[in-house]
């Protein structure tokens, strides 16, 4: 065998490697998502029923107050100084966002009005879990790593062809 092609055969088991590698990676970005969904939505849900907010609440990016409609409802059990919050009646809300590599912390936020008219401001529950996986961020992952493994393994199939010819 000639060194040349030895070389080409090296270079073409190697972007084969590489390639097996890359799609052997195409689940991590779920299971890195989930297992952070699952080490900080404990801690994070804790800290919302026992203080009304989340442990660090100067990270999330916060939306304008918006009148409320229904999707968001009252967070199960959080009382405050005594008043139980699920007697008042949530008149707007606001959600803070922060999002990690591939997960979301999205927090409600809502002010309530009670049956004697004064208003509190606490936490609620929206449509988006507390902790979830940012499946958008994810799926992107996922893709190009696929599309990295498929890239190397087509081409270094083609240049094992042509090395054989």
């Amino acid at each position: 065998m000639s060194q040349r092609r030895f070389l080409w055969l090296s270079v073409s088991t190697w972007l084969s490697a590489i390639g097996v590698v890359a799609l052997l990676l195409i689940p991590i970005p779920w299971v890195l998502g989930n297992f952070i969904v699952l080490a900080a939505g404990s801690g994070e849900t804790v800290s919302v029923r026992d203080h009304g907010i989340v442990t660090c609440p100067q990270i999330l990016e916060w939306s304008e107050w918006k009148q409320g409609n229904g999707s968001v409802r009252h967070y199960p059990g959080y009382v405050s100084a005594g008043r139980v919050f699920e007697a008042a009646r949530i008149t707007q809300y606001r959600v803070g966002v922060d999002r990690k590599l591939f997960s979301q912390l999205t927090f409600y936020q809502a002010k309530y009005q009670f049956p004697d008219g004064s208003i509190e401001t606490g936490p609620a529950e929206g449509p988006v879990g507390l902790v979830s996986v940012d499946t958008s961020r994810a799926a992107m992952a996922s893709l190009l790593a696929a599309a990295i493994g498929l890239s190397f393994l087509v081409f270094s199939s083609r240049l094992l062809w042509c090395v054989k010819a």
